[in-house]
């Protein structure tokens, strides 16, 4: 039964949330500004405390505004975290600045709490749109996730609540807190401390939460907050690294606790946002290369399984039959089948040896000189110390092959082919001499270049280089390790 009305609750929220997701995001936080304004004069005109609705339309707020960012369940929870404890401290020092302006307290509480709503407002907007460029799923769909947005709002709510009602236990007061954050924060050993550990745990756990089940994880990290609490309160309670001397009483002792689980609780919320981030991020870019490489070997295959090329091949291989020329059959099939040979090794390899590919490359030539008999020349130039350097497997041999394809080959007029490398990089260069208009391969496409190009972008960060000119084309690639 319990469970029924609490499936009903939330779905009532959700369609609450659907209707108001349709606002501006900028419109939503204005509205919950002026209503917190609102609310605030409201509550102490009928002497109500009004921190319980503030916590709930301040986290109301910034629901909807992850909501209108299409941000995870992870991502929204760790945005309503931070502006529970950053709003709390913003709120205190926006009192106190308004304040000296206004002596009525009213309007100070009114003012400041909508200058903090705002600020909030704008900063979870800020965050929610950058953090929406790392997540991999460009539609989220919410509705299944609801029940489960409002188990996490509820469990924040209650942490924000055990706060206040510590506060009202007069163990400690907001100028007290504000004080004991103070002290924490000037203890730079302690933040180092903490931060290096939440770091150390947050990749652990990434690690290892694949083997382990939720409540596995929850008593873990329950656990790991304690022992961070634990090893802050006695640090900066005792004044170490700096000296040793307890600077407070058991009631100060309780109230450092407690600013120290806040500062935890941040620490550890930014350190698994930024981890997030980055394995997010890495995620992202190995799937691209992934997707990259796929597409590139797919244009490798295509390219050499291309019927003109086995049609161009298997005419010459039966000239030579018909010519009874066994011996120059033969090494033309040993040859054509090496380079079948080359491709299949390599299939999955990101990069090849420059030697490697250069012999690739030479049986290519061999093969199109048997067509073109003497219509074009290879002059190589490339050191021998730079043949132990690297390239993208059949990318040298695509240039030879789009200079074949897109230029006049006439045995009156070789076509010149210049390989040439030097410091980091290897240069492919031929004149240009279009084929007449109708020919075959007159017209480029770029496909091969563009995938060329984005797999030198994706392995080392570096774009080829293509010049045109003075009668020339060139294309330079870099050289890698």
């Amino acid at each position: 039964m319990n469970e029924n009305v609490f499936l009903d609750f939330s779905q009532h929220i959700h369609i609450l949330v659907i209707r108001m997701k349709q606002m501006r995001a900028y419109g939503i936080i204005h509205i919950f500004a002026a209503l917190h304004a609102v609310t605030t004069v409201t509550c102490r005109l009928v002497g109500m405390n009004d921190e319980l609705l503030l916590t709930l339309l301040t986290m109301f707020m910034v629901v909807l505004v992850c909501l209108r960012k299409k941000l995870t369940l992870e991502f929204t929870a760790a945005i309503v975290i931070l502006v529970n404890v950053i709003g709390y401290v913003l709120g205190i020092k926006c009192a106190d600045i308004i304040g000296r302006i206004f002596s009525s307290a009213a309007a100070v509480h009114a003012i400041s709490t909508f200058i903090t709503t705002e600020l909030i407002g704008w900063g979870a907007l800020w965050s929610g749109s950058v953090l929406r460029r790392f997540q991999r799923g460009e539609d989220e769909v919410w509705a299944p996730r609801m029940t489960w947005l409002v188990v996490t709002v509820v469990a924040i709510f209650l942490f924000r609540l055990s706060i206040l009602a510590l506060g009202r236990l007069d163990i400690f007061t907001d100028g007290m807190m504000y004080d004991m954050l103070l002290t924490l924060l000037s203890n730079l050993p302690a933040i180092i401390i903490l931060l290096c550990v939440n770091m150390i745990y947050v990749r652990f756990a990434r690690n290892a939460y694949g083997r382990t089940s939720r409540s596995g994880r929850m008593l873990s990290l329950t656990l790991f907050i304690l022992v961070c609490v634990l090893i802050g309160t006695f640090l900066v309670g005792y004044g170490l690294p700096f000296s040793f001397g307890r600077i407070a009483e058991w009631q100060g002792m309780l109230s450092l606790a407690v600013v120290v689980l806040m500062t935890e609780v941040v620490i550890y919320v930014v350190v698994y946002m930024l981890d997030f981030l980055w394995t997010s991020r890495q995620a992202l870019k190995a799937e691209k290369m992934k997707r990259h490489k796929a597409q590139f070997e797919y244009m490798k295959l295509k390219q050499q399984v291309d019927p003109h090329f086995l049609f161009n091949s298997l005419n010459v291989l039966d000239c030579l039959v018909v010519e009874e020329k066994t011996a120059e059959a033969s090494t033309f099939i040993h040859k054509l089948a090496g380079m079948y040979r080359y491709m299949l090794k390599n299939e999955g390899s990101m990069t090849i040896g420059l030697r490697e590919e250069m012999d690739f490359v030479n049986m290519y030539a061999d093969l199109m000189k048997v067509r073109f008999q003497s219509g074009f020349l290879l002059n190589v130039d490339i050191p021998s110390g730079l043949m132990g350097r690297c390239v993208v497997p059949c990318s040298l041999q695509m240039l030879v092959e789009n200079a074949l394809k897109h230029n006049a080959a006439l045995p009156a007029d070789p076509l010149v082919i210049d390989i040439a490398a030097s410091g980091n990089c290897v240069r492919v260069r031929n004149a240009l001499r279009p084929r007449a208009t109708g020919s075959s391969g007159d017209n480029s496409t770029r496909v091969g270049l563009n995938y060329i190009r984005q797999q030198y972008l994706d392995l080392a960060g570096r774009d080829i280089e293509i010049e045109e000119g003075d009668g020339s084309y060139s294309v330079t690639l870099p050289l890698l390790y």
